[in-house]
């Protein structure tokens, strides 16, 4: 019934309103707007403007109608605040009933106080200083000293008289301040007349030290005052506004599915899957975790850092990231420093004995490290994708889009899609996972997982990172293709 008593005044006014019998809906068509009353029974209406949804409730059924009368005269003009918002400039709701009360119930109080403080301080001002004042007198400072005080309360009453019956009400905290500072500003002016009324009977530096005492009190109070009228008129001319939101654009399952496809295809990237294989090849130059290991005499060992696991690069499966000879090794302190060394070569005649010579020694303790032993590798040229995880596909699934031509919000992350790829496991490059967070800055210079080794406990091997966690070595792509690993990024960590 409401929604037709709205159309039956609306269309009065313009013809260009229709009304949908049985869905009972208003439509402005010159507009794309629609207006009903929502599954919450609150009025509500939907508009395009720029090619997008926005939709707004009203709090009662008045301020739909004053909106729907303003648009239609062209008393209200929209705005684009944002891609989420417009704002209805020269649009005020309708108070409902409770806001009446309350305003009623404002005036009545500030009325009362403000009043006879209003009365009290101009009589006092006028009638108590100004016509019994000597202007003659040598003491006319002293005399004039309740003038300030009797402003002061005034200006009070006034204000809290305007307060009252204001459709906009200072903001409490505005309110406080401005009264806070009046009061300043009166005792300021008071106390400086007194002084300077009793120069004679006050030392020099006494005088100076209550002239700047005052003048002090007086700066605080009027800074109080502008101040509190500053805020509130900023804070009433932003709420002034009248804002109506975006609707979230849904994508269809289909659209998800291309969306998805799309993000899988820009993020695809090769990847080594490795399986530990106890049981396989665990020689001093063959792939492997841990145990005695290849090292080039000629070059200085790594100081104060575990050997972790190092990689025969002829063991490993085709890829374009590296060579097809040398060795790959990972030496950690297993806190935050790591050492990688690329040997471009493998001496065919390094053995167990000769690694013993050079001082090596195979690191057993899990307190240090977090597995036992020594452990070979398995190898699989695999695919894999960027996850949620990966701070550097934060704006993937924005780009995939709008490739697509798909409208959707511009702070929109992979983990609102239905969307998987496991970068759990041990790795040569692809993308790594973390148990809490990547803690990597954005700036992209650490944007290539060189190795990752998570956590395993199988009947194969047991590898623990703390309570379960998992390892990583980042580098530069560029660093990568020129096979320099002097700057790379060693992170743990776990649940």
């Amino acid at each position: 019934m409401e929604i037709l008593k709205i159309y039956s005044k609306l269309n009065r006014l313009n013809a260009g309103v229709a009304l949908d019998e049985e869905n009972m809906i208003i439509r402005l068509p010159c507009y794309g707007m629609t207006a009903y009353i929502n599954g919450e029974f609150q009025p509500e209406i939907e508009m395009e403007y720029n090619c997008r949804r926005y939709r707004k409730n009203f709090n009662n059924i008045d301020s739909l109608y004053v909106f729907l009368s303003g648009v239609l005269s062209g008393e209200f003009t929209f705005s684009q605040v944002d891609r989420a918002n417009i704002a209805v400039n020269g649009f005020s709701p309708v108070s409902n009933e409770n806001l009446k009360k309350r305003r009623i119930v404002r005036a009545v109080f500030n009325t009362v106080i403000g009043l006879p403080l209003a009365v009290f301080g101009l009589l006092l001002a006028v009638v108590g200083v100004m016509f019994n004042v000597d202007y003659s007198s040598p003491s006319l400072l002293l005399e004039l000293c309740p003038l300030p005080l009797a402003i002061g309360m005034t200006v009070a009453g006034v204000s809290m008289i305007h307060h009252g019956f204001t459709k906009k009400p200072i903001a409490k905290c505005s309110a406080l301040a401005y009264g806070i500072g009046v009061v300043f500003i009166s005792f300021g002016l008071t106390m400086l007349m007194v002084t300077y009324g009793e120069t004679d009977e006050i030392a020099l530096p006494d005088l100076i030290a209550l002239t700047f005492m005052f003048v002090f009190c007086l700066a605080v109070g009027a800074a109080m005052v502008v101040c509190s009228l500053i805020y509130n008129g900023r804070e009433y001319s932003e709420a002034s506004q009248f804002i109506i939101k975006r609707i979230p654009y849904r994508l269809t399952s289909e659209e998800i599915t291309l969306l998805i496809d799309k993000i899988k295809e820009k993020t695809v990237t090769e990847a080594i899957e490795i399986t530990l294989a106890p049981f396989g090849n665990m020689g001093i130059t063959d792939s492997k975790l841990g145990g005695l290991h290849y090292w080039d005499a000629s070059m200085s060992y790594p100081k104060n850092m575990y050997f972790l696991a190092q990689f025969n690069l002829s063991q490993l499966p085709e890829t374009k990231k590296l060579p097809r000879e040398g060795m790959l090794q990972f030496f950690s302190d297993c806190e935050e420093n790591c050492k990688v060394v690329y040997h471009k070569k493998i001496d065919p005649y390094f053995t167990e004995e000769t690694a013993l010579s050079l001082g090596i020694q195979a690191v057993t303790n899990s307190d240090i490290i977090p597995f036992e032993g020594e452990c070979g590798f398995e190898f699989r040229l695999t695919e894999m994708f960027a996850d949620q995880f990966d701070e550097f596909s934060g704006n993937i699934v924005l780009d995939a889009a709008r490739e697509l031509g798909f409208e959707v919000e511009d702070d929109i992350t992979l983990d609102e899609l239905p969307y998987e790829s496991d970068t759990s496991g041990h790795h040569l490059f692809g993308y790594p996972c973390f148990a809490q967070y990547d803690p990597r800055e954005t700036d992209g210079k650490y944007n290539t997982l060189l190795f990752q080794l998570d956590s395993e406990m199988s009947e194969r091997f047991t590898i623990v990172w703390g309570d379960f966690g998992v390892a990583d070595f980042f580098v530069n792509d560029k660093d990568l293709e020129a096979l320099n690993f002097d700057d790379v990024f060693f992170t743990w960590d776990s649940y």
